[in-house]
């Protein structure tokens, strides 16, 4: 059905009504990522409305990582070469409507986008200035965040995506472990 360019590797963002969502990028790492749409019954693809113009924007570091709703979610990271500080990332959120572009959670680190709820908004793991683990955040808006702290054991983050019910939202742990 698809197959990118040489030189490329492309990944399964999201599967749904307006087909399925892919983001390529060069496989020696680096350069910038672009997100594409396949027609489904057709094999045609194309570009995401607004979608290059956040990696062209960013003149940093920019990775498409999911699509969740109506929206694309890239995460754009600052160039941190000789800074032994954090790298500071900022999440950013594209319109599958209208393809307008809208900056909505500043990390002072770097963070995973573990899922989303049950309306379609991104549940990260942050990393803790603390020895005491990683903290979940639920962002609701621009610059609006809920931080949890993990309870019950040690998350670990990396095992695919969060998938949500009526529950809530699981996640799966690097060591094995379900978590709620």
């Amino acid at each position: 059905l698809f197959t990118a360019r040489d030189g490329d590797i492309a990944f399964v963002l999201a599967y749904n009504l307006d087909g399925i969502y892919v983001v390529t990028q060069p496989s020696t790492g680096g350069g910038a990522s672009e997100l594409e749409v396949i027609d489904t019954a057709t094999g045609a693809h194309r570009p995401v409305p607004g979608s290059a113009a956040a990696t062209v924007a960013a003149q940093r570091f920019f990775q498409w990582v999911a699509v969740s709703g109506d929206a694309a979610w890239g995460m754009e990271i600052a160039n941190a070469q000789g800074s032994q500080s954090q790298t500071p990332a900022k999440l950013v959120r594209l319109s599958l409507r209208d393809g307008s572009l809208l900056d909505w959670y500043d990390s002072p680190g770097l963070f995973e986008v573990l899922g989303f709820d049950a309306t379609h908004h991104p549940i990260l793991m942050t990393a803790s200035a603390s020895s005491a683990g990683p903290s979940l955040a639920l962002v609701t808006g621009p610059g609006q965040a809920v931080i949890a702290k993990v309870k019950g054991g040690v998350f670990q983050g990396g095992r695919g995506a969060g998938i949500t019910d009526k529950r809530g939202t699981w996640f799966g742990s690097a060591d094995g472990s379900i978590w709620l």
